[in-house]
């Protein structure tokens, strides 16, 4: 999928950022990795992408405040987004916050958000909403998929908003004869339900027949 998203958003440039503390994987970690038998790492790598071509070189001598061709407004006018890179050996993609598609008359992404990152004290900023792969351990489709809802949802009605494993723990707490919570492989209707709850959000249940009732709610909505 980042191939082809990459043919069309096309980076020049790869900064990867070597020791980064994340937030939810620093929550996952704390909820599951920490007490597993295997050493797992809790930093992880963050990789920022731009769309104009710069060297290293260029790099070191702004930020050693030699004048050049790279100032900050053109790192912060070509930024296209940024990805996490857990320290897992499998389903390492961590929050990922990418510049959307060009508009082109039949995309459109209205809950998308701005996120920022600090780089070298630079801030910098994407219009996005993110996105990080499922695993089988702390967070399934499910869970995952609510924490991408609630990331705008929260900003919208100024809710907290959890890590992957506080969403999955939160929606097993009622449900005492379900299998253990982690490691986790999916969420009920029920659970699901009782996550948005959690967050003074009220859920609404779309039976799906055919295809065409699915395009019907996803297009109103």
């Amino acid at each position: 999928y980042l191939k082809s998203y990459f043919s069309i958003v096309i980076p020049q440039t790869i900064l990867v950022e070597e020791e980064y503390i994340d937030k939810d994987h620093l929550e996952d970690y704390s909820f599951y990795y920490v007490k597993s038998f295997h050493h797992y790492d809790r930093i992880c790598k963050r990789v920022h992408f731009f769309d104009v071509s710069f060297t290293e070189d260029d790099l070191h001598a702004f930020l050693q405040g030699t004048s050049g061709s790279l100032n900050k407004e053109l790192l912060k006018s070509h930024y296209i987004g940024f990805i996490v890179i857990k320290p897992l050996p499998q389903t390492y993609i961590g929050r990922s916050c990418l510049r959307t598609y060009p508009s082109d008359g039949t995309r459109m992404f209205p809950p998308v958000r701005r996120f920022t990152s600090h780089l070298f004290g630079i801030e910098l900023s994407v219009d996005s909403i993110p996105y990080q792969e499922q695993d089988s351990v702390v967070a399934a489709c499910a869970s995952i998929a609510l924490w991408s809802c609630l990331q705008s949802t929260g900003y919208k009605f100024h809710h907290y908003i959890p890590s992957p494993a506080e969403i999955t723990k939160c929606a097993s707490e009622y449900f005492p004869f379900l299998p253990r919570h982690f490691p986790n492989h999916g969420l009920t209707f029920e659970q699901i339900a009782l996550s948005f709850r959690k967050y003074n959000l009220e859920p609404y249940l779309v039976r799906i027949s055919n295809i065409l009732v699915l395009k019907y709610a996803v297009y109103s909505y």
